[in-house]
C-alpha cells in the first residue's frame, strides 16, 4: 500500500464511543484497536517485541531526562486522531508531552512507533502510519523491523518521506533472537537520537507551545491591568463608593 495514495473510505461504522463501550465488555487481557471503524483483536506481542519497546522507551526517556525535555515515551498507550472518530490505535511506543493525565488515550502524541512481527502485516502497519501522520501534533512515525535490522523514520519536516537505516554487517553476524533485539534497539536509538535529530525537534515543539501559552497568559494579564487602570473604570468605582451609605453602629445601651 502506498502511503501517498488516496485514503479509502471507512470500511466500518463503529466510532470511538461505541468502541470504548464494547471494550468494557471484553476480558481485560484482550487487546483491541479500532481501525477504519472496525474493532480488531490484536495478537499478543511477542517477548522480543516487548523487549524492543521497553528498551527503546527507556533509551528515549534517559535522553529526555538528561536534556530536561518535558517529554515521556510510553509503552502501549492508545492514541486518537482529532476529527477522526473511527480510529483508536495503540502503538508499541508513543511520545507524549507534559504531565501524565488520567485519560486512556492521547490526541497530543508527537511520535508513534510500531514494531513489526510475524503477526502484523505491512498493509496493516501502513494503514496505521497514514492515520498517525494525520495527528496535528505528531512529528514522527517509526517502524522497526527486527528480523531485517531495519528502521524507518517518517518525519513531518521531511514531508513524511521515509528515511531508512539498516545494518547489513550486524545482520550477517547475528544468528539469535537476542542479538536481533539488541541490534534493533541500537539502530533505532542511534537513528532517532543522532541521525534524525528527533529529540531536538520534539523539544522545540514543546517549548514553542509553552511560550505561546505564556504569551497568551501575559496578554490576558496586561489587558486586565489596563482595564483596572482606565480613568473610566476609576470614576465608576469612585461613584459607587459615594453612593454606598456608611453603616452606623447603634449606640450602646
Amino acid at each position: 500500500m502506498s502511503l501517498d495514495a488516496p485514503i479509502p473510505p471507512f470500511t466500518g461504522s463503529m466510532d470511538v464511543d461505541e468502541f470504548m463501550a464494547f471494550v468494557e465488555t471484553r476480558p481485560g487481557k484482550e487487546h483491541w484497536e479500532l481501525i477504519e471503524g472496525i474493532a480488531v483483536l490484536m495478537i499478543p506481542a511477542s517477548i522480543a517485541q516487548r523487549r524492543i519497546a521497553h528498551n527503546l522507551s527507556e533509551l528515549l526517556n534517559r535522553e529526555f531526562e538528561a536534556r530536561s525535555f518535558d517529554l515521556f515515551a510510553y509503552i502501549g498507550t492508545a492514541v486518537r486522531v482529532q476529527n477522526n472518530r473511527h480510529f483508536q490505535s495503540q502503538p508499541d511506543v508513543v511520545i507524549i508531552p507534559g504531565v501524565a493525565s488520567y485519560d486512556v488515550y492521547s490526541e497530543k502524541f508527537q511520535l508513534a512507533g510500531e514494531i513489526m512481527s510475524p503477526t502484523n502485516t505491512r498493509t496493516e502497519i501502513d494503514l496505521k502510519l497514514r492515520r498517525y501522520r494525520e495527528g496535528p501534533d505528531n512529528l514522527y512515525v517509526v517502524v522497526i523491523e527486527p528480523s531485517e535490522f531495519l528502521v524507518e523514520i517518517h518525519a513531518r519536516r521531511e514531508s513524511w518521506q521515509p528515511k531508512v537505516s539498516s545494518s547489513p554487517t550486524i545482520s550477517s553476524r547475528c544468528r539469535s533472537s537476542a542479538c536481533a533485539v539488541a541490534s534493533s534497539i541500537s539502530i533505532a536509538g542511534r537513528f532517532l537520537i543522532h541521525s534524525a535529530g528527533a529529540l531536538e525537534a520534539l523539544a522545540a515543539t514543546r517549548r514553542s507551545s509553552q511560550l505561546t501559552a505564556g504569551r497568551d497568559a501575559a496578554r490576558r494579564g496586561s489587558a486586565r491591568r489596563a482595564r483596572a487602570r482606565s480613568p473610566r473604570r476609576r470614576r465608576r468605582t469612585r461613584s459607587r463608593a459615594r453612593r454606598t451609605p456608611h453603616r452606623q453602629d447603634s449606640p450602646c445601651s
